[in-house]
C-alpha cells in the first residue's frame, strides 16, 4: 500500500461485483481507507466500500441501485449529479 497515493474503485456492474468476491481485494480496500489516503469510487464502486465495511458515518453518492445497500450499511446517501465519490483524511466524513 505504501506504493500508492490514492485508490480509485472501478464502476460498471461486473468489476465491483468481482472485487467484492475477492477477500484479498476487500481487505486491501479496508486497509487503504483506514490509512487515510484518498479513495474514489465510480458508479457501482461504492459496493466494494460497503463490502469492506467502511461506509458507516460517511456521506456519499452512487449509482441509484446501490443507495439502499449504502444506507443499510450506515452511510448517508446524497443524490448528486455525479455518481463518483471521493474522500480523504482531510474530509473524513464527507465524500465530494
Amino acid at each position: 500500500m505504501d506504493d500508492f497515493d490514492a485508490l480509485i474503485l472501478p464502476g460498471g456492474a461486473t468489476n465491483p461485483d468481482k472485487l467484492c468476491q475477492d477477500d484479498e481485494a476487500v481487505a486491501f480496500v479496508r486497509a487503504f481507507v483506514t490509512s487515510g489516503k484518498p479513495v474514489g469510487a465510480i458508479c457501482h464502486g461504492p459496493g466494494t466500500l460497503t463490502e469492506a465495511g467502511v461506509v458507516r458515518g460517511r456521506t456519499l453518492t452512487s449509482w441509484p441501485s446501490l443507495r439502499t445497500d449504502l444506507r443499510n450499511a450506515g452511510a448517508t446517501v446524497v443524490d448528486e449529479s455525479s455518481s463518483t465519490t471521493v474522500w480523504s483524511a482531510a474530509a473524513p466524513g464527507r465524500l465530494a
